[in-house]
C-alpha cells in the first residue's frame, strides 16, 4: 500500500510540474479569449490567436509541398557525378510524390510534331511518344504521374489516354 502511495505521489508531482510548464508557454491572448462571452466572438478570437501563435508551421508545410512539386521529375534531368551527392539525389527521389497537377501557361510544338509544355511554376516537359496531339488554347491543367517502371506520363484534358513525357527543365 505504501508503494502505491509513493508511486501516486511521484506521478502527481510529475504531471503537476508539466502542467505548470505548459501554463508558462500559453500566450496571454488565449486567456483573454476565454473571457469573451459571445460564442462567435470567442471562437474568432481563438482562431486569430492560433494563427498568430503558429504561422511558421503553416508556412513550413506550404514550403515543403511547393518544394516537392518543384522537384517532381528532377531526377530525370541529370544526376551528379559526385557519388555522395548522387546517393542523396536517389534518396530524395524515393520520397517524391507519385503525381502532380500543374497549370500550363503556354505550349509549343517541335518540328517532329511533339508538344513542349511550359508550366506556370517554371518546369518544362516534352512529349516522348505518339504523334501530334491537339492541346486546348489558353491555360489548362495537366496531371503528370510517375510511370510503372520508370519515366513520367501526362494526362491531358483533350486526350483520353496517357502520353509519355520527360522533364527538360
Amino acid at each position: 500500500m505504501k508503494k502505491i502511495a509513493k508511486i501516486a505521489i511521484f506521478i502527481g508531482f510529475s504531471f503537476g510540474f508539466a502542467g505548470f510548464s505548459f501554463a508558462d508557454q500559453t500566450p496571454q491572448e488565449f486567456l483573454t479569449c476565454g473571457a469573451i462571452k459571445p460564442d462567435k466572438q470567442r471562437l474568432a478570437c481563438f482562431d486569430e490567436a492560433l494563427e498568430r501563435a503558429t504561422p511558421d508551421k503553416l508556412a513550413r508545410k506550404k514550403d515543403e509541398k511547393r518544394q516537392k512539386i518543384d522537384d517532381f521529375g528532377k531526377a530525370q534531368l541529370r544526376s551528379s557525378p559526385v557519388k555522395a551527392v548522387a546517393e542523396k539525389q536517389d534518396a530524395d527521389q524515393k520520397k517524391d510524390l507519385n503525381s502532380i497537377k500543374l497549370k500550363v501557361s503556354r505550349f509549343s510544338y517541335t518540328n517532329s510534331k511533339k508538344f513542349v509544355l511550359f508550366m506556370a511554376n517554371g518546369q518544362i516537359w516534352k512529349q516522348k511518344s505518339g504523334g501530334r496531339i491537339r492541346l486546348p488554347k489558353g491555360e489548362f491543367e495537366v496531371e503528370i504521374k510517375k510511370g510503372v517502371l520508370s519515366g513520367f506520363n501526362a494526362i491531358l484534358p483533350t486526350h483520353r489516354s496517357i502520353v509519355k513525357v520527360h522533364r527538360v527543365k
